[in-house]
């Protein structure tokens, strides 16, 4: 009897400490604090079955949490994705006032006018025309910025002779008054050539020239050539005002 009790008492104790040791993790797992060691078992049969159980546990929990942060990852491809097409779309809707503002400030000053001459009449007209012909490439080209912002590669390259875009664009800028006292000028080579697509490159100088005009405070700015290899031009934009703080 006292040997039945002794061995009673000795397997109720490591069976209770097991129940006590599961007890506490299923307390700890379901407060969210951190779990016991799996090796405080005893090494019998059923420790080896309550760390399996551990093991289990972990390892969907560690499964939930990589589907968290992949869910985590995926909604902010999605908010970084809306975020960059409200800029595109802010930036479209930016970039298609300034060859609208060019036509209305020639056609404005012809219609104040009428005493002008045929000849500059007749130069006014052509540049206005030029304005109409740049906003129906980039209404044409609204599907490729999407592209684009898409992450396409089906964008038109061409030649395009860099010193006569900027020029047209120093011409447009003057001509529209969006710089109002800050001065644009450009050093760039005759025949400069590069492959790329003109709307876009047109748009990437008008855009930096408002953002100095916006935000720099200064009272010059200009696009020179730093750089100039075989196969590439680099290309510098600056003004002379307050720049951005660190």
């Amino acid at each position: 009897a006292i040997g039945t009790t002794i061995f009673a008492y000795f397997t109720t104790r490591i069976l209770g400490r097991n129940v006590i040791i599961l007890h506490d993790f299923a307390t700890k797992a379901a407060a969210g604090e951190p779990l016991p060691r799996i090796d405080n078992f005893p090494h019998n049969e059923l420790g080896d079955i309550s760390r399996r159980i551990i093991d289990l546990y972990r390892e969907k929990a560690d499964a939930n949490e990589r589907s968290d942060r992949e869910h985590a990852v995926a909604i902010h491809a999605i908010e970084e994705r809306a975020r960059i097409k409200r800029q595109l779309t802010n930036n479209l809707n930016h970039e298609l006032k300034t060859p609208i503002g060019v036509i209305r400030g020639y056609l404005d000053t012809i219609v104040a006018s009428p005493e002008m001459d045929a000849a500059t009449k007749d130069r006014f007209i052509h540049r206005a025309y030029d304005n109409v012909e740049r906003l129906c490439s980039m209404l044409d080209d609204i599907s490729t910025i999407t592209r684009l912002e898409e992450g396409s590669n089906n964008i038109s390259m061409t030649d395009v002779d860099f010193h006569e875009l900027v020029f047209n664009i120093e011409r447009d800028l003057d001509a529209s008054g969006i710089t109002g006292s800050m001065k644009f000028t450009y050093n760039i080579p005759i025949n400069c050539h590069v492959r790329g697509n003109s709307t876009l490159l047109s748009a990437l100088v008008s855009n930096l020239a408002k953002n100095a005009v916006l935000h720099s405070h200064g009272t010059e700015m200009g696009l020179r050539l730093i750089v100039e290899s075989k196969k590439f031009y680099t290309f510098a934009f600056y003004d002379n005002g307050t720049g951005v703080e660190s």
